[in-house]
């Protein structure tokens, strides 16, 4: 039975080892943290055990009792935040910390401009918009990460309205070029 949100791959860990553990389907995982071969999981991944708001399908008769730690993140659980983070390793982990919020900020405006989907996963997974999105359960949360999503949570949008990000030393994106540069971060323009 799932007690716990999330499991942290550990060396040697399995796929199917964690979801005998945890009572859970490994077709399940594979959908819930967007994996797409079962035998590539890495140590210090973290997986998703039970997405928010299960009903329903073959794991219906379990339960999650363990709390959802929302504190300080404004009421986005503890799967959202840890997408979050994974999203700033993917995208910002080399930036500063002042990008690594910020990326946090992109996804929050796309959110709320009616123009991207409303949630965090469906912004974070839409089609050719993040880079690796599909991967991302497979990308490390460090405490500085996660931190940074936390805290860009907290705070008022550092990037003027941005929409979308870029390197434009890693690109030649004809699209990005036709954007106005609201601020830029790091290796980050930060556009709308």
């Amino acid at each position: 039975m799932v007690t716990d949100l999330t499991h942290t791959v550990q060396q040697g860990d399995t796929l199917s080892q964690i979801a005998a553990h945890y009572e859970v389907s490994i077709d399940s995982l594979l959908e819930w943290n967007h994996i797409e071969n079962q035998n590539l999981i890495y140590d210090g991944e973290m997986l998703i055990l039970l997405p928010d708001g299960l009903t329903g399908g073959e794991e219906e008769n379990y339960t999650y009792d363990a709390p959802v730690d929302v504190d300080e993140s404004a009421g986005f659980t503890q799967a959202e935040l840890t997408l979050l983070a994974q999203l700033v390793f993917n995208e910002a982990n080399v930036e500063p910390y002042e990008g690594k919020m910020a990326v946090v900020h992109v996804v929050l405006n796309r959110m709320a401009s009616g123009q991207f989907p409303g949630t965090v996963e469906d912004v974070i997974h839409q089609k050719n918009q993040f880079s690796g999105s599909a991967h991302l359960a497979s990308k490390p949360v460090s405490d500085e990460n996660m931190q940074a999503v936390k805290d860009a949570l907290n705070s008022p949008d550092i990037t003027g309205g941005a929409l979308y990000f870029w390197d434009p030393s890693l690109s030649s994106d004809s699209y990005m070029k036709t954007l106005d540069v609201l601020k830029v971060i790091g290796g980050h323009e930060f556009l709308a």
